[in-house]
């Protein structure tokens, strides 16, 4: 390593040309403040050191800077002013792409999660009747106690005017059981449910009820009766008002069959 300017300008504001790589070279109060080639990118060529006002090159030749005319202070101000903009612009750039990064970052995963969840919505299928009234055993227990109830009704039941219903519900309560576990399946069944009914009278349909029902000759108005014993019924058991509404519906769907034996008693 060898000794790389011959003299330090004393003065301030003065400034050369590397003889070696024809780099400027600027100086303020005797140092080199900047080494930079003409596109205005530091030299990598002949990288300087200073130290103790000399300036060292690993080259191994001794260049001497070539005097040119003086750099005034408004030069030297407009200079500084340049590198302290560059930097700031660089500084908010940065901060603006990290902004922006960010954001795009939360937006994506705001999106991401809309989707998820809409996609989980429109996916999702909705429970049956059966799932949202809790399966088999609620609904067992719903018809347990409804049919006690249909029994003790004094239209419908052991005190109704109509004969039929009358003796079935006073001679015949060893079926009661039966019917009890037929009147279960029927509703397993009609709400979507894993079970199938089986009539012991088929009707028109798998669901059909007119045979079933048309020795007992009920009457529109009976039947309105024990609709409304199971209302009563699904309102001790607390069952919602959406799935109760469902339940009775279905039920009243088949009314037209059940009161088949009453018609054609007319």
């Amino acid at each position: 390593m060898t000794l790389y300017s011959l003299k330090t300008a004393a003065v301030s504001g003065e400034w050369g040309t590397c003889c070696t790589c024809h780099c400027n070279l600027d100086f303020c109060r005797g140092r080199l403040i900047n080494h930079f080639s003409a596109a205005g990118t530091y030299c990598v060529r002949l990288p300087t050191l200073q130290l103790s006002g000399l300036f060292f090159a690993p080259s191994g030749e001794l260049s001497y800077p070539t005097r040119v005319p003086s750099l005034g202070p408004l030069r030297r101000r407009r200079l500084v002013m340049k590198q302290a903009f560059s930097n700031s612009i660089t500084r908010r750039s940065m901060v603006a792409v990290m902004a922006l990064a960010a954001a795009a970052a939360a937006a994506l995963a705001g999106s991401e999660a809309a989707y998820a969840e809409t996609k989980q919505t429109q996916t999702a299928p909705e429970k049956s009747l059966y799932e949202r009234l809790g399966g088999v055993f609620a609904i067992a227990a719903v018809i347990d106690h409804f049919s006690d109830a249909v029994v003790k009704n004094p239209i419908v039941g052991q005190k109704s005017k109509n004969p039929q219903l009358r003796e079935w519900h006073t001679k015949n309560l060893g079926r009661l059981p039966g019917l009890k576990f037929m009147r279960t399946l029927w509703v397993c069944n009609i709400s979507g449910g894993p079970f199938q009914y089986t009539a012991t009278k088929p009707g028109t349909t798998p669901l059909g009820l007119e045979e079933a029902h048309r020795d007992l000759r009920i009457s529109p108005a009976e039947f309105d009766e024990v609709a409304a014993e199971l209302g009563r019924t699904l309102d001790f058991v607390k069952v919602p008002s959406r799935e109760k509404a469902e339940v009775l519906a279905a039920f009243a769907a088949h009314k037209a069959e059940v009161t088949a034996g009453h018609v054609r008693a007319k």
